[in-house]
């Protein structure tokens, strides 16, 4: 018999993982027929009467669901195992969804996205983050850009009328003089 002793205590997404995993593997020693890909029943047939896989046994135990078994274990079996012992104690451990972006990076990769985050000061904010830096890959555009293409947008849809109405007030109620300089240089380049 299994215990779930230490699943009711409050561990965190790392550790759950880790025990989860052992646990697993101790279940499919015990119960060889739930093994991914083994087949129980006659002629390789499932039968109401096989033995319960070990997601939805330990889920039933547990109050969890399924799923959330299926991923702690894929943490635990993703994450390589001396970057495992990196995370213990990090702000990373108790992380859940950063795990899980964890184990999609290639070993080499985990490695190097953990040196990044752990760095003194931090190199990037999240796994993703780490991520684009190993990758080279160019950063999500910043959330003011998207105000920017909407409000251009906006303007090449909008009336002469809405457009003029539009720079009256920039002109009019704007705190800074940024408009009225940049017609100031407009003015002069045309005076040139």
């Amino acid at each position: 018999m299994l215990t779930t002793a230490p699943i009711r205590h409050d561990l965190n997404p790392l550790d759950r993982a880790v025990f989860l995993h052992q646990r697993k593997e101790i279940y499919e020693r015990l119960h060889p027929e739930t093994k991914h890909g083994a087949q129980g029943g006659v002629g390789g047939q499932r039968n109401e009467n096989d033995t319960m896989s070990f997601s939805k046994d330990t889920a039933e135990k547990c109050g969890w669901t399924a799923r959330t078994i299926d991923r702690a274990v894929a943490i635990a079996k993703g994450i390589q195992p001396d970057v495992r012992a990196r995370l213990v104690g990090t702000a990373l451990s108790r992380n859940q969804a950063e795990l899980l972006k964890l184990v999609k990076l290639s070993n080499g990769q985990q490695h190097t996205a953990l040196n990044l985050l752990l760095a003194v000061p931090p190199q990037g904010k999240n796994v993703e983050e780490a991520r684009r830096i190993i990758t080279g890959a160019r950063a999500a555009a910043p959330a003011g850009d998207d105000g920017f293409a909407a409000l251009l947008s906006k303007w090449t849809r909008a009336t002469p009328r809405e457009r003029s109405a539009f720079l009256d007030h920039l002109w009019n109620h704007k705190t800074d003089d940024t408009l009225r300089e940049f017609v100031a240089g407009l003015n002069q380049e045309e005076a040139a």
